[in-house]
């Protein structure tokens, strides 16, 4: 049986906007400042890839206090494939309801991999399928 792979490749940069706005979204505490570097982690035997954002604390902290040290913040693959899904339905990138979806590292970019079948239906948003749009 045929199988169709698309895939999505997002920049550091989407990624974290992506997150950040899930995070609001969810009300997920993350430390307050500036993301300074975002990259992606590379995947292991046990887990596929993550995602890490390096904040700089010392925006936040009122002035004349002393230099903060820069923290970093690691995200699992499942928030991460939350946080781009919510992304491409936000900007309008279409995605197939039906399908397997991974993550998968090209590079320096994160990649959302959608392995479809032969039997399985297209055209609905995978959003849509939860029932709810994300505010």
């Amino acid at each position: 049986m045929p199988s169709e792979i698309r895939q999505i490749l997002f920049r550091p940069a989407e990624a974290a906007r992506a997150l950040l706005d899930h995070a609001r979204r969810t009300r997920r505490n993350l430390p307050q400042g500036d993301v300074v570097e975002c990259f992606v982690e590379a995947a292991t035997r046990t887990r596929g890839p993550g995602f890490c954002l390096v904040i700089d604390p010392s925006r936040a902290l009122p002035r004349g206090e002393g230099c903060a040290e820069l923290i970093r913040v690691s995200l699992d693959g499942e928030e991460l494939m939350q946080a781009l899904i919510a992304f491409c339905d936000e900007q309008a990138i279409p995605l197939p309801l039906e399908g397997q979806k991974s993550l998968q590292r090209f590079g320096e970019q994160i990649g959302m991999v959608i392995t479809l079948d032969e039997h399985l239906g297209e055209g609905r948003s995978v959003l849509a399928q939860l029932g709810h749009h994300m505010a």
